[in-house]
């Protein structure tokens, strides 16, 4: 039994600032008709802020009784909520830095109902020692008793257990992290700065700007020319290095606040991860929550043998914040992804053969991609009137697309593999970033195959799997598979 319970005093302060706010353009607007009574005006709307934002302080209650969480909220309307406790399947909370000073943090829960996958079904601001007694009973394995009363030897072997198997993210893990993850989206902004100064200054005064000083710039145009083109390369290849050293140390320090002091363990059934040095993160979910493991590698990630660990957790949803929780471990090598996945995960362990596609069919991943190319840039350098190239150009850069497009297609075909052991089903695919999913066999929801005209002819096929998700459309795809060994592989599903 927990007696009814309200958010935080604070969360009443941080209502009524976001309702001021929200009228802040509302009053304004007002001020060019009814200018001579506007702080009249302002004073009414500021406590009517204050009424609405204290009255849904305290009729915004929950408490927990028979092993169900009742919630009740509501200003005008009331409504009650009421979810069983054993339906509950993550259990998070948040911290800002202010809620960190006050000593409290943003609990919300998820039960994976369906219409509510990209919202938290409760979301309660309290404090931090009420927030650990709440998750016990939350979590708690045993729902027959309504609050968690753990043993001093269950205490001591759970300690111990979490002592054993605590993985911990160190600073040489974060800088590994940031040297190997991609960094092309630090040049995005660049186009938000240039559409900024479109519309503030304006091009056209930058146009005049380059009109008024022509001669000037022509004069530097033909000094720049007469360097020699091993020293243009060099300097234009120093640039790129500059730039790309400063995104890193940006990245890094980004990295190092989002994953200060990450730590991962498990406590029975419970899986709980935490993290965070300005913005303090603790997600919580259950084992039998989780649908998938997934490990994702980059180029250099493959090149290094590195890992992003992620899971499926029923209950995030196709939320943007989903991709964030999803996060198991941010890097890891062989041996520590191994290890994670032992005593973390151990029911995800796979050491069955897998099954690759048959080294006569690999010419099945680049003909495609050769198809594709050739025909665009043929078109291209057919109909290419507005540049000033020779045709000659395209001699360049068709064969090093076509080097590209190799080693993507190689890199697709070396990364395809399908296997499956007594509980779990293994698939790997990708190019540039290899993806392998390992998913428990109950959690399938649906299998298929297809064949395409030439695929038909020599029995090969892209076998796709649906797991069970919050996620619409988590499917997972293998191509050029042997169509008699899928048949095999979904019997042994079956």
């Amino acid at each position: 039994m927990l007696e009814s319970t309200r958010n935080h005093w604070s969360s009443v302060i941080t209502n009524i600032f976001k309702n001021i706010v929200s009228n802040i353009i509302f009053i304004v607007l007002l001020t060019k008709w009814l200018s001579d009574y506007i702080i009249l005006i302002a004073i009414l709307i500021i406590s009517i802020d204050i009424i609405v934002a204290f009255m849904s302080w305290r009729n915004n209650t929950f408490y927990i009784k028979d092993n169900i969480l009742f919630i009740e909220s509501g200003v005008f309307e009331k409504s009650k909520k009421e979810i069983p406790l054993e339906k509950i399947s993550t259990v998070d909370t948040k911290a800002s830095i202010l809620n960190t000073i006050l000593g409290v943090s943003l609990l919300s829960i998820n039960t994976g109902a369906v219409g509510v996958i990209n919202s938290a079904e409760f979301k309660f601001l309290l404090k931090n020692e009420k927030i650990e007694n709440l998750k016990k009973i939350l979590l708690s394995e045993n729902k027959e008793s309504e609050v968690l009363e753990v043993e001093d030897t269950q205490q001591e072997e759970n300690i111990s257990y979490k002592e054993q198997y605590t993985y911990k993210v160190s600073f040489k893990d974060i800088l590994k992290y940031t040297f190997t993850k991609s960094k092309i989206y630090f040049i995005l902004p660049i186009g938000v700065i240039i559409d900024k100064l479109d519309s503030t200054i304006g091009l056209d005064e930058l146009n005049k700007y380059i009109e008024k000083h022509s001669g000037d710039i022509e004069n530097i145009g033909s000094k720049v020319s007469e360097f020699p083109i091993l020293t243009m390369v060099l300097m234009i290849a120093g640039l790129l290095i500059t730039i790309y050293i400063i995104a890193t140390i940006i990245c890094f320090v980004l990295d190092y606040i989002k994953y200060y002091d990450f730590t991962l363990y498990r406590e029975d059934n419970n899986i709980s991860i935490q993290y965070g040095l300005l913005n303090k993160n603790k997600f919580n979910f259950k084992l039998e929550q989780v649908n998938s493991l997934k490990l994702k590698q980059n180029l250099l990630c493959q090149m290094f043998g590195l890992y992003n660990i992620e899971v499926g957790v029923i209950g995030y949803g196709n939320s943007d914040d989903s991709k964030i929780k999803s996060i198991l471990y941010p890097i890891a090598n062989k041996k520590l992804k191994d290890e994670i996945i032992k005593n973390i995960l151990n029911e995800f362990e796979f050491d069955k053969e897998v099954h690759k596609p048959y080294k006569k069919y690999s010419y099945m991943f680049l003909t495609k991609r050769y198809v594709i190319t050739t025909t665009i840039i043929l078109l291209v350098s057919y109909f290419d009137n507005f540049t000033n190239f020779e045709f000659d150009i395209y001699k360049i850069i068709f064969p090093v697309i076509l080097g590209i497009q190799t080693f993507l297609g190689y890199m697709s075909y070396n990364n395809n593999a399908i296997g499956i052991d007594d509980k779990n089903i293994f698939l790997s695919n990708g190019s540039i970033v290899k993806k392998t999913i390992i998913i428990p066999k109950d959690k399938v929801q649906s299998i298929a195959y297809k064949q395409g005209i030439f695929q038909k002819n020599k029995r090969i096929c892209d076998y796709s799997i649906d797991i069970y998700s919050d996620d619409l459309g988590d499917i997972i795809k293998v191509k050029n598979i042997e169509k008699d060994l899928v048949f095999t592989l979904e019997n042994k599903i079956v």
